[in-house]
C-alpha cells in the first residue's frame, strides 16, 4: 500500500494522550505497545474516539503487559481489571467509558501492522513512547480521510469483517468506489475457510466488538469440524431470528 510517512502532530498527540490516560495505557507503552487504527483516524477526522486498539511488537511483549496488569489489585486484593478475552484481543471498559483493546490477533512492528489493515483511512499509528507527537501514516491516510474515500487493502486478512466495518464507515459519510467494492469481493472469494474455527476467526477479525454476539453464538458449533456452509448459515439464521424476537419484546 505504498511508503509509510513519519510526521509530528503535537495537538493530536495531546488529544490522544489525554483521552487514553489510564494505567492500562501506561503499562502497554512500557512494553512497546502503540495505538493504531480507529483512534488515530478519529482524531484526524475530528470524530469521537470510540476505542484504543493497542498493538505489540511480539507475543512476549503482549504477555508481559497482561502479566503486569494482572498484578494490579484494589484495596481488598481483588483484580482491578476483568478483561473480556477472545482469541483476537483482551478488552476492557473503564469507569470513564474508555475502551481499551490489547490486540493479540496480530503482532509486529508498525509497518507490518499498518500494512495488514483493511482500509487506507485506518493506516495510522501513534507512538506514545516518544512524547513529542510522533505518528506513522500510510501515504494515502490523510488524503483519503479528507476525501471520505474507502480504499481496500488486498493484503488485509479479515475481509468478511471488513465488509461489516464498511457499513460503519458509509454511515459516517465515507464512499466506496466501485473498483474498491470489486477488490473486497474478490478478496472474500479468495479466503480459505476449512473449519468452523476459520469462519469464526474471519467474522471476528481484529475488532472484537463488531459481530461479537454472532461469533459467540458460533461457539455452539463444533469449531474443529470441517466447515459446512449449510450448517453455518442455519446457525446465523437462528441467531438473527432470536435477536429480532428480542427486539420485538
Amino acid at each position: 500500500m505504498g511508503e509509510l510517512v513519519h510526521q509530528f502532530h503535537v495537538r493530536e498527540a495531546n488529544i490522544l494522550a489525554k483521552a487514553s490516560e489510564h494505567i492500562i495505557m501506561e503499562v502497554a507503552v512500557k512494553h512497546g505497545g502503540f495505538v493504531a487504527g480507529g483512534a488515530v483516524r478519529s482524531v484526524f477526522a475530528s470524530e469521537k474516539i470510540s476505542d484504543f486498539d493497542i498493538f505489540f511488537p511480539d507475543k512476549s511483549a503482549f504477555g508481559a503487559c497482561c502479566n503486569d496488569l494482572a498484578k494490579e489489585c484494589d484495596c481488598d486484593g481483588h483484580f482491578k481489571y476483568n478483561f473480556t478475552k477472545t482469541d483476537s484481543a483482551w478488552s476492557y471498559f473503564t469507569d470513564r467509558k474508555q475502551h481499551f483493546q490489547l490486540i493479540c490477533a496480530a503482532f509486529g512492528n508498525i509497518e507490518e501492522i499498518l500494512n495488514s489493515f483493511d482500509f487506507t483511512i485506518c493506516m495510522g499509528a501513534w507512538i506514545p513512547q516518544t512524547r513529542i507527537g510522533e505518528f506513522v501514516f500510510g501515504e494515502h491516510f490523510m488524503k483519503h480521510i479528507a476525501q471520505r474515500r474507502l480504499c481496500f487493502n488486498v493484503n488485509a486478512e479479515y475481509p468478511i469483517a471488513s465488509l461489516w466495518r464498511l457499513m460503519k464507515y458509509t454511515e459516517r459519510g465515507y464512499k466506496l468506489p466501485a473498483i474498491e467494492a470489486i477488490k473486497l469481493a474478490l478478496k472474500i472469494h479468495d479466503i480459505k475457510i476449512n473449519t468452523h474455527e476459520d469462519l469464526k476467526r474471519q467474522l471476528m477479525g481484529i475488532d472484537t466488538i463488531f459481530l461479537s454476539a454472532l461469533t459467540d453464538a458460533l461457539g455452539n458449533l463444533n469449531v474443529g469440524a470441517s466447515y459446512d456452509f449449510g450448517e453455518a448459515i442455519e446457525m446465523i439464521a437462528k441467531f438473527v431470528n432470536e435477536k429480532e424476537s428480542e427486539n420485538l419484546e
